[in-house]
């Protein structure tokens, strides 16, 4: 079973928050913050962290690391004793990235004769 330190820093390596963490292993935020801080949990719950964070990409070490898995490209699937396929290593999902700033608008005229002036320009065009 994975320590505390281990969840935290297992966490930090795949860039999840407690609430996505929480999400992904189905158990409250409270809860991985309790088990990040003092270590305390039941071995269900530290189970669920453990295979929530395992999915994400991330190998615990024996000696109360943590690191990230190899990705071995075009590596067949294998698959395990209960019979679903799974893919030779995981990979952590990419972050997306944000859409381009569109392009800020023209303030709206202020004066009457910002009016005019930006009536008359629409006019010419």
């Amino acid at each position: 079973m994975p320590t505390g330190a281990q969840i935290r820093m297992a966490r930090a390596a795949v860039r999840l928050s407690v609430r996505e963490l929480a999400a992904e292993a189905r158990v409250s935020p409270t809860t991985i913050t309790r088990v990040e801080t003092d270590g305390s949990s039941n071995a269900s719950t530290l189970a669920a962290l453990e295979r929530a964070l395992e999915a994400a990409g991330v190998e615990f070490l024996p000696d109360n690391g943590v690191r990230l898995k190899v990705i071995q490209l075009g590596t067949p699937a294998r698959s395990d004793p209960g019979g679903s396929a799974k893919p030779a290593r995981a990979e952590a999902a990419p972050r997306a990235k944000k859409p381009p700033a569109e392009p800020k608008a023209k303030p709206a005229p202020s004066s009457k004769l910002d009016q005019i002036r930006a009536l008359r320009e629409q006019g010419a065009r």
